[in-house]
């Protein structure tokens, strides 16, 4: 059986570990989904992308075709730019729904207790997140899916894996922010009872020393 040209053997690589990047993308996008569902694009992309490769080894086995090593290259390309934009459909997707969850997970809480229970999460979370915001805008410009880069598709999955391990910590100190914010409340009202109790004790203490100065008035 021929061998695939050694050109053609590297791209051949190349597209399978961008599969698997990609693909691990995919499985945690669509586990995480916020409506639960998978991304028609992205299965569409994918279908795509296969049809391709299969192109590639109809041509390699001479089914239905003689072999062309052009047409082999131009099909191994195509497949390529299908699972390079799949990776990008879902990257943008999945960064947009991390940090909707972050801000969604913090958003019951007082500062008081994300300071004292997180105190981590203002002075370095919270900052990386906008800068990871901004990298993110640049990311998106710079993408051109007929140039496909996997360089700049690998630090765009890199932001999206560090969103995805502060969303991690935020929920793993979840329990302790909660029970905190609870703790404030309870002693929030606790404050409020005292007070209400000395608004009343002082009015009633009013009420007595009004009615004695009436009544030695009167008398």
């Amino acid at each position: 059986m021929k061998a695939f040209d050694k050109d053609v053997q590297d791209r051949l690589q190349e597209l399978t570990e961008l599969y698997l990047i990609v693909k691990e993308i995919v499985i945690y996008s669509e586990e995480n989904d916020p409506e639960n569902k998978a991304n028609i694009q992205v299965i569409t992309e994918f279908r795509n992308a296969f049809d391709h490769l299969m192109r590639v080894y109809a041509a390699y086995f001479e089914i239905e075709r003689v072999y062309d090593s052009e047409y082999v290259k131009l099909n191994l390309n195509k497949a390529f730019a299908h699972v390079y934009r799949a990776g990008y459909d879902t990257l943008d997707m999945t960064t947009l729904f991390l940090k909707q969850y972050i801000a969604k997970e913090l958003e019951p809480f007082s500062l008081k207790t994300i300071n004292s229970v997180f105190p981590d999460y203002y002075k370095d979370i919270r900052p990386s997140i906008e800068e990871i915001k901004d990298e993110i805008g640049k990311k998106r410009g710079e993408k051109d899916v007929g140039d496909s880069n996997c360089e700049n598709f690998q630090k765009y999955a890199n932001l999206m894996k560090t969103l995805k391990g502060y969303h991690i910590k935020i929920l793993k100190k979840k329990s302790a922010l909660i029970e905190y914010e609870n703790k404030l409340k309870k002693e929030e009202k606790e404050k409020e009872g005292k007070n209400l109790i000395r608004m009343i004790l002082a009015a009633i203490a009013g009420a007595i020393v009004s009615g004695i100065i009436i009544y030695w008035i009167g008398a």
